[in-house]
């Protein structure tokens, strides 16, 4: 009932770049959202949406956009404990992220979170995995092996949590290898409806994804970055 008005999520005069789109089913979401992303392909700017439902196959696909179906066997793969371009260390932000994701993995459904000295011990370990493979990124392998040897029991425990999440099972195929992800093409489509049978992986392929794709869009500030995520609210919580 507003009538027609205009939108700019690039201006130069707002303070904040970011904008939530929220409303019913079937009241257009995504319809608006891909009507966003038409009018600024043509400035060629960066475009990449998480979606949840499909709904950014047909148009991606359509403009030879690469189209990603986030899936247990798709063959994606991203290593939790990559570093950008030139880095040799963690910095602290990288260090939260891995924490945060850890804390989705290994507490218990009924916990808010773990407690606060098992993370200071969890990020102790992060930092020891970084110096134990200095030759190489380590991998969420490495990360449990070293708690496995930790001498407290607690932490040793965590390592067990680790087993399904590493190695060959369904999650360590995806979170226990090196990154294969490109995200080479200006128009990126990742669909991610099949991991809603997995709301744990979901939630931690959802901040590992968010967390590179600004990694990705920090190393070219003349282009315009715009980033769509289906679902925010779970990155929120």
């Amino acid at each position: 009932d507003l009538g027609l008005f205009s939108l700019h999520p690039f201006a130069k005069e707002l303070t904040n770049w970011n904008g939530i789109v929220f409303g019913g089913s079937g009241s257009g979401k995504s319809f608006n959202v891909t009507q966003l992303m038409l009018m600024f392909y043509g400035q060629r700017p960066r475009i990449v949406w998480i979606d949840n439902g499909a709904s950014s196959k047909g148009m991606v696909e359509s403009l030879d956009g690469e189209f990603l179906d986030l899936k247990v066997d798709s063959g994606i793969s991203i290593n939790l404990f990559d570093l950008a371009e030139g880095e040799i260390a963690p910095t602290p932000n990288k260090v939260r992220l891995i924490l945060a994701i850890l804390e989705v993995i290994l507490k218990d459904d009924d916990q808010k979170g773990l407690p606060k000295r098992h993370k200071a011990l969890l990020e102790e370990a992060i930092f020891k995995t970084y110096e134990v493979t200095k030759e190489r990124l380590p991998t969420l392998s490495d990360f449990r092996a070293l708690l496995q040897k930790h001498e407290q029991v607690e932490i040793q425990h965590y390592a067990e949590t680790l087993f399904s999440w590493s190695g060959d099972s369904a999650y360590g195929q995806i979170l226990d290898r090196q990154t294969n992800v490109k995200l080479s093409k200006d128009l990126v489509a990742i669909e991610v409806q099949s991991l809603n049978a997995h709301p744990e992986l979901k939630d931690v392929l959802l901040l590992l994804l968010t967390s590179y794709i600004e990694q990705t869009s920090i190393a070219d500030f003349e282009r315009p970055y715009l980033l769509i995520v289906d679902e925010a609210e779970r990155l929120f919580q």
